[in-house]
Order: C-alpha cells, then structure tokens, then sequence
C-alpha cells in the first residue's frame, strides 16, 4: 500500500519489508511486520528453544506494542460493545431459532430479536462510514531462538498474535508426508469436510454456511486419495487420530517442546494460575488440507499454536472487539462461532452481501512456512486460505488462555457453554478430549429440516 500508515506513526514502525522471505515464497512485505530476520542475527537453529536470558528485550516489545496499537486503531465504543454483548447473550439463550432459505442463524421476531439487530446495525453503519484504507497490518515475526521466556509471558499478557518462524525446526512432525500419515493412520477416521467452496452468485445476501462446510465421518485414506486427484476433501480439527497407535503422532509433537513456549512450564509452580491450567495444552488436533483449502472467519475459545509441517498458508485476523463487524451467527456453542464473511470476495461484492462495516476494520496477515508457529490468542477472528503450490499438513494446539476481558460477551458464553465444561471434565479425567465432545463432523444447516439446531454451523 503506497498510502502513509494510520495512527500517526512512521511507516517503517507499521509495514516492514520481508527482505529474506519474499523471494522463493511470493510473501510480501503486508505479511512480515518487523521480521526479525532482518536484523543481525544468524540462521535459527534445528529445534529452536527460546532463549534463557533473563533480561526484557525492549526491541521486540516495543514492536508487539506498535502492533497492537495498529490492530485496535479504529475505536468501537465500550457501551456500544457491552449492549451488543448483552443482546448476543440474551439472543442466544432467550431467543427462537427459526428456519431460513437464504440465512444462517435466524430468530423469531421479538424484543431481543430487535434490540441485537439495533445494536449491530448501530456500530456496522459507525464503521462503514469510513472504510479501512491501509490493507493488511504485518503480524510480528520473531525468529523462535530470540524470544526469552520473559518475552514470551509479556507477548502473551499482550493479547496478540505473533509468528515464531522455525519454532517447530528439528522436531519430528517436519517429516510428515501424505504417505507417511496414510500408511500409518490411513484407516483412522475423522470429520472430512467435502464442500465445494463455492461463495452464493446471488450477491445481494450473505453465502450461507453450507458452501463452504460439509462434514460426515471418513477415513484418513479417503483424504490422501483426494488430494492426489486435487479433488476437496480435508482433513480438518482431528484429534482422535492424534491418540491413534500409542499417540505416535502427539510424540512427534513434542508438547513439552510447546508447553515451554505456552509458559506452562513456568506456570505450574504459581498457585493460582497452575490451578487454573493456564499455558497447557489440552487438546492436539491434525489438519491435512488440499491446496486452496479455505476457511470462513470465525473464533474459537482458547490459545491456538497452529505449527505448519508442509505447505504454506495465509492467515488473516482481527482483534475480537471488532466481533460486530463480523457478524457472527448466534448460538449458544462457544468451541467455534463463526461469520459469513469471505475474506476473497472484492469490496463492493462485500458491500452488496451487506458487509459495510467490515470494510472499516483493521484486519492483519500472516504468511506461515513450514515450521512456523503462529500464536493465535482466544477469541481473535480468523480466517485461513491454502496457497497455490502444495497440500498442507498441520497441527493446532489448543492452549488454555486463563480469564480475560478482550471479549467480555464471548468469554460469558463460554462460561455457560455446557460443552466447554464437558471437554474440561474429559481432560481432567482421560487426559484428552475427542472428535465427538468437540462436535465434529459439524451438521451445517442444509442438513438440518429446521432452525432448531442450535450451536450448528
């Protein structure tokens, strides 16, 4: 973007050029904010840990802090923000689903009915007046050897997204393939997620949810010989085939490695957040995609470490207090609350489904290569693409994040999600969760005969 930054800072403080990535992996300088590659350090090394110093690196800091500003620079006001939340809540446990043709996530007319639309529409038209001009902000990138343990707990106090390029260097998922998985796991089955991903031509409403999501039970094999045909099968959020034989794959892993970049490692001798869980991965999940695999914006409850083995992939992301510009589907499940919103689609196709206010919003991207880790801290929007060139296996780890305001109405519906608290009672008992508490396969609504399907997709 050739226009001068927002928020009153130097260019060079908001958009840094990628000058060693950008040649081999096509990543331009919107997606490398700072890299610290291109300060005086050497190559990372294999298995890269974070360093023992005990000293602040202020440098970096003071980049997470620019970030942050850049993210949050267009203000929503807080009442505004707390009425949403209070008529989403009030929405999703008072109201009455109702069926319909054209949207997800409809409710019968009545007094919380009006009062949400009032409020989402009151905070849209206030961002839509002056559509965001400055593309995607850069996420930070640090190489994962120079991030100390003292600046991974303060990146983390930040509530931001950070990239740890080679984070995952040395450790033993770096050799998975297609045939690898499929040999040992091909029979293992999972949620496969079969849509044609195709956005609805009708331009003048929101692509309902089922264009792009189409999930039934199939096998590991099923989704290695539809990607060899460049077919769209994938494999997505599978844990159970991550217990298969012994857990070999969660031992390639290596969640020691993870849990002392997650601060667990430090956090369980502290009373109070070692009680709480803060920091450990309870939950491990494998995604094996086609290229140009793609995902609608949504958000999920807990920290995600999204450790890329093979492929590349492109996330894009905003800060949850712009949660009304998204404008997720109501529903009382928190595990995944998604929007209708295709982050390919042009400006004025995204003004006509009725996306005004998105358009407003700072929005932030991250291109991964394999061994990159990208943190992605609870409630952020997120939506995910695949890009040209290769198939993508991955693992996300699902990291709990402990109490946090940044999105109030969400973490209140996650306290009350009866879902939320059965995968925690499994862990605590088996030490895992499964495909199942999760809710995967997810039934879309073109599967459902009504709208009373509450928490589908």
């Amino acid at each position: 973007m050739d226009e001068p930054p927002p928020f009153g800072l130097p260019r060079s403080s908001v958009v840094g050029v990628d000058r060693h990535g950008a040649e081999g992996d096509g990543q331009s300088n919107a997606c490398d904010l700072n890299s610290s590659e291109s300060r005086s350090h050497g190559p990372a090394s294999a298995a890269a840990t974070p360093l023992q110093a005990a000293g602040p690196d202020w440098s970096l800091r003071a980049r997470a802090q620019r970030f942050r500003a850049a993210s949050r620079a267009v203000e929503v006001p807080l009442v505004d923000r707390l009425r949403f939340w209070l008529y989403y809540i009030g929405l999703a446990h008072g109201g009455t689903p109702v069926y319909s043709p054209t949207r997800d996530a409809c409710y019968a007319e009545g007094f919380l009915r009006r009062g949400y639309d009032k409020q989402l529409e009151r905070i849209n038209r206030r961002l839509a007046s002056e559509p965001w001009r400055f593309g995607p902000i850069p996420v930070p990138v640090f190489r994962a050897d120079e991030v100390s343990p003292i600046d991974q707990d303060f990146l983390t106090r930040l509530r931001i997204p950070y990239v740890l390029r080679g984070a995952a260097r040395g450790l033993p998922l770096m050799d998975w393939s297609l045939d690898y998985l499929e040999r040992g796991w091909g029979h293992c089955t999972g949620p496969i997620n079969a849509a044609l991903d195709r956005p609805d031509p009708i331009q003048t409403r929101p692509t309902k949810a089922h264009h792009y999501y189409d999930f039934r039970l199939g096998t590991l094999g099923e989704v290695a010989e539809s990607i060899r045909r460049g077919g769209p099968a994938r494999f997505v959020v599978a844990e159970d085939v991550m217990h298969a034989d012994g857990g070999s794959l969660l031992r390639d892993l290596d969640l020691a490695h993870w849990e002392r970049i997650s601060g667990w490692e430090r956090n369980r001798g502290h009373w109070l957040r070692s009680r709480l869980a803060v920091g450990k991965v309870f939950s491990a999940q494998l995604l094996v995609q086609p290229e140009r695999a793609y995902s609608l914006w949504h958000t999920e409850g807990g920290d995600n470490f999204f450790v890329l083995a093979r492929g590349r992939k492109r996330w894009t992301l905003t800060d949850p207090i712009y949660s009304p510009a998204m404008r997720p589907r109501v529903k009382r499940s928190t595990n995944y609350t998604g929007s209708n919103i295709d982050v390919r689609e042009s400006d004025e196709i995204q003004r006509r489904r009725g996306f005004g206010g998105y358009l407003g919003i700072p929005r932030v991207q991250a291109d991964l290569r394999p061994g990159d880790m990208l943190r992605v801290p609870a409630f952020w929007w997120h939506t995910v693409e695949t890009l040209p060139g290769d198939y993508t296996l991955a693992a996300s780890l699902r990291i709990e994040p402990g109490p946090s305001l940044v999105a109030p109405g969400l973490l209140a519906m996650r306290l009350m999600d009866p879902q939320a608290h059965a995968m925690m009672r499994a862990y605590r008992r088996f030490g895992r969760i499964s495909d199942a508490l999760i809710g995967q396969p997810r039934r879309s609504r073109s599967q459902a005969v009504d709208g009373t399907a509450r928490g589908t997709d």
